[in-house]
């Protein structure tokens, strides 16, 4: 099915034609006038937030359709000083000068970019208001320039700040779009910059270097994919770029000519989107299946790109008008759409400001599929388990695949694609994973299926025991193929005066922050601990412990002991250990853009000849999505990874400290 287009907030007159002004709140958001809606964001209870900028105000809209406003009227042309503006007190009394982006963390608390004071500032969960960056001169308003990176926010310079996005462990980030940058706060309040040289503008450079140092346009949206890495509109080139994990920037959609000039237009879709052109690129989303959504403002569409980096129009013909609601989006006509955001059900929201609407595009899913039979272990004396089920009674688009995931005692504590099979003409499929481990190990597997709407939600989790059949060592409470620290080994956390030092695991507690792989500091959510039986002989396999050293491993400071599934993080595999980690996985696995390397499987790693009872601990950071695992820093510098909440809480088999 097409992605249908609605209008969800702004009014029309008799004649269809939008309206502009202010009015509605109370009522339902279709009988509201806006005037040049901007930034939007939607929570996880499917309320949407956004910027009504040219009435000076931040209005939201509920799951049930009601309109109201979460900001006082204001009139910029009264020139009041910005002390009489609110802080400190309700949002409700408190007024706002063209507020453009908008976003909400998961705690329900709302920012606001204020792009007539240069400041942001957030409404929290009761309703206070408060400034949380920008600095005020001494008759307490703001100021306009650059300045305060390293510092508090409060006291930083910011020049016509446009869109901001909240990641899960509240860094904010923002376009500080006169300076030429992008810019972000970290979570203790302190600002620095991203992105960007500043300046006064010039040719476009910087792709393949890091962000700092490459010059940005007028940016204006913001993104954040599944792995922590940062996009952003370059508006200004007419380009998306990406930030990875370690600061560099590439070009991941707009087109460049031979002589590295970005070219504005529309062009490109069903190609690469680094072929594809653009026009003033403004909001960009990411839904939870990893496709990017943008707002090609200049051409009066909204584009899509997929995970494996194909473009296309979801909506908009390329003509300024409006028409369409009700019908096919790519078949609607659009004037300039700038704000997008994305809900829990993938739906589309834009802001089509000189239409003065917010619309809504409802994207086709493909149906979740019924649950498919019950497992059974095949006979293989290898250790294998065959899923297979029967799709014929599920309604709609026919599915022709099936993905499955897994996470298992191997160690791989997110799901991650194991593989993908062919539904038959009888609508049956199956696939057979084999098994790293088959002693007192249980493995939890997932799937999902595929037809060309695209992939459904993944199933509950299927709980399979691996018994029988071949495997190293046993280990005792837990130990068995899971990922585990050795009592003593040191994580890089966060101390209670602010410092970094290197902390026992046994030492950490529930709320410790550890500093991850991506550069922030998490706190720990779940920590357990158990008895493993390390054999009395030196075979490499999964179920044993293994001495990673300093001679071998030039991070470490010091010995650190883990169990053979622990995954070291590395940049590449040699061509020995991606074949070992090939025949035994099938695939290769990355947590923020580095391979998980086992230790049986990594040749430095060195069999613990010390045989008996060890105590082994393990443990999971906070997250959005609990699925989500780390990469932190053991025994002076050691990329590793964390667990899973739910591996933690429902696999591990170890028992958990609160």
């Amino acid at each position: 099915m097409p992605a249908v287009i609605s209008r969800f907030a702004g009014s029309l007159d008799a004649s269809g034609i939008p309206i502009s002004g202010f009015s509605g709140d109370g009522g339902p958001a279709t009988s509201a006038e806006l005037l040049g809606p901007r930034g939007v964001a939607v929570d996880s209870s499917n309320n949407l937030y956004f910027s009504d900028s040219l009435n000076n105000r931040i209005r939201k809209i509920d799951s049930s359709g009601i309109i109201t406003s979460l900001t006082a009227s204001a009139d910029p042309s009264l020139f009041l000083p910005y002390s009489d503006y609110g802080d400190g007190g309700l949002a409700t009394s408190a007024k706002v000068i063209q507020p453009n982006g908008v976003a909400v963390d998961s705690s329900g608390n709302l920012y606001i970019v204020e792009n007539g004071y240069d400041v942001i500032r957030k409404i929290d969960s009761s309703g206070i208001i408060t400034r949380i960056a920008g600095s005020l001169d001494s008759s307490g308003n703001p100021i306009s320039g650059f300045s305060g990176d390293g510092g508090p926010a409060t006291s930083a310079e910011m020049s016509q700040p446009s869109e901001i996005y909240v990641d899960s462990s509240n860094n904010i980030y923002f376009s500080d779009t006169a300076n030429l940058r992008i810019r972000k706060i970290d979570s203790s309040g302190i600002i620095t910059t991203l992105a960007g040289i500043g300046g006064k503008g010039g040719s476009y450079f910087g792709d393949g270097g890091l962000a700092t140092s490459a010059r940005v346009c007028g940016p204006l949206g913001i993104a954040v994919d599944s792995l922590g890495y940062i996009y952003i509109a370059d508006t200004g080139y007419n380009v998306i770029r990406k930030i990875d994990s370690s600061g560099i920037i590439t070009r991941f959609a707009g087109f460049v000519d031979s002589s590295g000039i970005p070219i504005a237009g529309y062009s490109g879709d069903g190609g690469p989107a680094t072929s594809a052109e653009l026009n003033t690129p403004s909001g960009i989303a990411f839904d939870s299946l990893g496709n990017l959504y943008i707002a090609d403002s200049g051409n009066h569409v909204i584009r899509k790109i997929d995970s494996s980096g194909i473009i296309t129009t979801l909506a908009g013909t390329g003509s300024l008008g409006y028409s369409g609601d009700g019908g096919p989006a790519s078949s609607a006509e659009m004037n300039a759409p700038i704000g997008v955001a994305v809900d829990s059900s993938n739906n589309l929201y834009f802001s089509d400001i000189y239409n003065h609407l917010i619309r809504k595009v409802i994207i086709s899913q493909p149906p979740v599929p019924s649950q498919p039979a019950a497992p059974t272990k095949s006979s293989s004396t290898s250790g294998t388990i065959t899923v297979s089920g029967n799709v014929t009674n599920v309604t709609g688009t026919p599915f022709t695949s099936a993905k499955f995931y897994i996470a298992s005692g191997s160690g791989n504590f997110v799901y991650d694609i194991y593989g993908t099979n062919s539904i038959d003409a009888s609508g049956n499929y199956s696939h057979t994973f084999q098994m790293l481990d088959t002693v007192n190990t249980t493995y939890n597997i997932k799937w999902s299926l595929v037809n060309s709407d695209g992939e459904s939600s993944k199933s509950p989790v299927l709980n399979v025991p691996a018994q029988g059949g071949g495997g190293g060592g046993g280990g005792g409470g837990g130990g068995g193929g899971t990922t585990c620290f050795l009592r003593g080994s040191r994580i890089l956390c966060l101390n209670e005066g602010l410092k970094e030092e290197y902390m026992a695991i046994e030492d950490m507690r529930v709320g410790t922050r550890v500093k991850t792989l991506k550069g922030t500091y998490v706190k720990v959510h779940t920590i357990g601990k158990s008895t493993f039986n390390n054999p009395d002989n030196a075979d490499r396999g999964p179920n044993r412990l293994f001495k990673l050293s300093p001679k071998n491993y030039p991070e470490l400071t010091e010995d650190l002991i883990v169990t053979g599934c622990h995954s070291i993080l590395v940049d590449k595999l040699e061509p020995k250990q991606k074949a070992r980690h090939l025949k035994l996985m099938k695939e290769l696995y990355m947590t923020t853009g580095k391979f998980r390397l086992m230790a049986f499987i990594d040749e430095k790693a060195e069999p613990y000849l010390s045989p008996g009872d060890h105590e082994i601990w393990h443990f999971a950071l906070e997250n959005d999505e609990v699925l989500c695992n780390y990469g932190v820093y053991a025994n002076g510098g050691l990329l590793v990874e964390t667990a899973s909440i739910i591996i933690m809480t429902e696999c591990s088999g170890l028992v958990l400290i609160k």
